[in-house]
């Protein structure tokens, strides 16, 4: 698609048909009369004018329009459970919150069961007892003087999940038989928690437990008789409780004694040898770690001298979780008192001003969506952040390893990156390189996702500013790609790139060689038919709204939001949740694009050696291992 083109047809047809003759019998000046560089010129100083009277406005006027930094999601209910749902917000004058369910305001005359509480910056709904009438769409809104701020989510109703697909064996020895299967279908509104798995002898023995606390869909049964027949049953576990139990596998029997054993991968087996430990699945999904806000005004310091290298060596690495061309991040462990942690090594030979930067920009960003820095030092060459452990694992690769991913999981990435790009915005900063590298899992049981790597962040105004070319060639912006002003929507095309690979399992823009992938991005030219026919139409039109070449034209974080395929309305989650794609073609792309990365991956001895790591000099990509999760 080539955007300019469409852009002056519709031109032509609507400014010179209903416009022009208007204009020019009123002898006013007509755009269309002007010199081809005062069009040019107009606009950039009418932008450079609103942000002139924008600053002066807030010179003026000493405030904020309100903002949240917390917000509830959408979740079950059932009936007779109590249900608290809290907004913390920003803002000065201090904003008037107001809920609302189905567009009907909520108070505490509305129902005896129904609490409203406003203390300082945080608003409480509480239900003392839940109905199945309060499921629907709910809304809660935050007003000042100098703006209004909203947020939708829906309450469904919660019910046990349904059973699984028949499980399958896929490897079986003398004495071991290895078990997959399939979350079901209806997970009852609520996160998957755990499974319990069965096996009987033959077709007609009594059912026995193999385990029922597992937190992954496989499992490897051992310590069976060669030779022998076994089935296998499975169900699953949401917050509600057990549902049914899956059909039972056909009767498949073991090997003669002498097999070879099944060779689990290494993520496969750190997975297995938790479950075998007796570690016990959580009844619930942990609640958010609550936020230090105090340090957007006393930032995180970075310390240096003696002193810092006396306690980085706490920081005791274990195991790497990845690296790029200039840095490494393994999972470490802190000596006194065993916390986990991820650190980031960075090297600043050469690039002390680009590693200050990136510091600069981590020190004060506080938000749920965002990795937190915990503790900054500079050892040598060496820049170490402490950070929030996450899973280790990147939004890309954890799509690519299932079997099949709906719509509906590429939505709630989605919605959760555009929190994380909302809070950016509101501070002033754009991301400029918003990849799958930089969008991490917190945990590999559930979409819940956070921004990393500030290395490219910026400040920018609303009329752009200058920045460093960084970041993924297919995933940069059109201006971004040409050095030109950076603004905060750049990190909007690229969500949408994101959400097109998901969808597709390929890039929009990619060409045979670089230089065609420079004009695919500079002329906004992709194809639909990488598009799989499950994808919505909404999901379609809402790519084609992001994908415009003037940074002007792309939607706002609000704008996204308010689009037809982020509605949260049942009609359109079943919708999502309908469109099923299978993870084979995206994980053909997770290859490419991972190995890619790895051959400008950084090999510097100052990082792999860092506190006596030892980590090898090269490293491969293997799409199955997640390791240390």
């Amino acid at each position: 698609m080539d955007e300019e083109i469409d852009d002056e047809r519709r031109h032509r047809t609507f400014v010179d048909k209903y416009t022009v003759g208007f204009i020019r019998s009123r002898m006013e000046t007509c755009s269309l009369d002007m010199p081809r560089r005062l069009k040019l010129e107009i606009p950039a100083r009418l932008a450079i004018r609103e942000e002139a009277q924008t600053e002066t406005e807030e010179v003026s006027y000493i405030g904020t329009a309100p903002f949240f930094r917390e917000k509830p999601n959408s979740c079950a209910i059932t009936e007779g459970t109590p249900l608290t749902l809290t907004v913390l917000i920003t803002g000065s004058p201090d904003p008037v919150v107001q809920w609302f369910k189905n567009d009907t305001i909520l108070g505490d005359s509305t129902s005896p069961r129904i609490s409203i509480t406003t203390d300082k910056d945080r608003s409480t709904l509480a239900y003392s007892e839940c109905k199945e009438f309060d499921a629907g769409l709910y809304k809660v809104v935050a007003r000042n003087n100098l703006g209004q701020v909203s947020h939708r989510f829906r309450l469904a109703k919660g019910h046990l999940p349904g059973p699984t697909d028949t499980p399958d064996v896929t490897q079986v020895s003398d004495t071991e038989a290895l078990v997959r299967w399939r979350p079901p279908i209806d997970d009852g509104g609520s996160h998957i928690i755990s499974y319990h798995l069965q096996i009987r002898i033959g077709g007609d023995g009594e059912w026995s437990t193999l385990a029922d606390s597992i937190e992954h869909e496989f499992f490897l049964a051992s310590n069976l008789n060669p030779n022998s027949p076994y089935q296998f049953r499975v169900k699953a576990n949401n917050f509600i409780g057990w549902g049914e139990f899956s059909a039972s596998t056909a009767t498949i029997r073991t090997a003669a004694p002498g097999e070879n054993k099944i060779e689990l991968n290494r993520g496969m087996q750190y997975l297995q040898q938790q479950t075998e430990s007796g570690k016990k699945a959580p009844q619930q999904w942990q609640e958010r770690r609550d936020l230090d806000y105090s340090k957007e005004h006393e930032p995180v310091k970075l310390k240096t001298g003696e002193n810092a290298e006396l306690q980085v060596r706490k920081y005791n690495p274990v195991s790497e979780w990845g690296r790029g061309r200039y840095s490494l991040v393994a999972k470490c462990v802190r000596s006194d008192d065993r916390r986990h942690f991820a650190l980031k090594l960075l090297d600043m030979r050469e690039r002390s001003t680009q590693v200050k930067e990136e510091v600069e920009a981590l020190k004060s960003l506080r938000h749920e969506r965002i990795a937190q820095l915990y503790e900054s030092y500079c050892v040598g060459n060496v820049t170490v952040l402490v950070m929030e452990p996450l899973a280790g694992v990147d939004v890309l690769t954890y799509m690519a390893s299932q079997y099949q991913y709906s719509e509906q999981q590429i939505y709630t990435v989605v919605n959760q990156v555009l929190d994380a790009l909302s809070y950016l915005h509101w501070r002033g900063y754009s991301h400029l390189d918003l990849q799958p590298d930089n969008i991490v899992l917190t945990s590999t049981r559930r979409c819940d996702v956070k921004l990393v790597d500030f290395g490219s962040a910026q400040q920018v105004s609303k009329a752009g500013s200058p920045i460093n070319l960084a970041g993924h060639l297919e995933y940069m912006a059109p201006e971004v790609l040409l050095e030109q002003r950076g603004f905060v929507s750049s990190d909007i095309w690229s969500l949408g790139v994101v959400t097109y690979v998901l969808l597709a399992g390929a890039s929009p823009f990619a060409g045979l060689d670089e230089e065609e992938t420079r004009s695919n991005v500079q002329y906004v030219r992709f194809k639909f038919e990488h598009l799989s026919a499950a994808t919505t139409q909404e999901a379609i039109r809402f790519i084609m709204l992001i994908f415009k070449r003037d940074p002007s034209k792309r939607p706002t974080v609000d704008e996204c939001r308010d689009h037809k395929w982020m509605l949260e309305t049942d009609f359109t989650t079943k919708k999502r949740e309908r469109a099923v794609f299978f993870g084979t073609k995206l994980r053909e792309y997770d290859l490419s694009y991972h190995r890619a990365r790895l051959e400008g991956a950084t090999r510097a001895a100052d990082l792999l050696n860092f506190n006596d790591a030892a980590f090898l000099p090269r490293i491969a990509y293997d799409p199955d291992v997640l390791a240390d999760l």
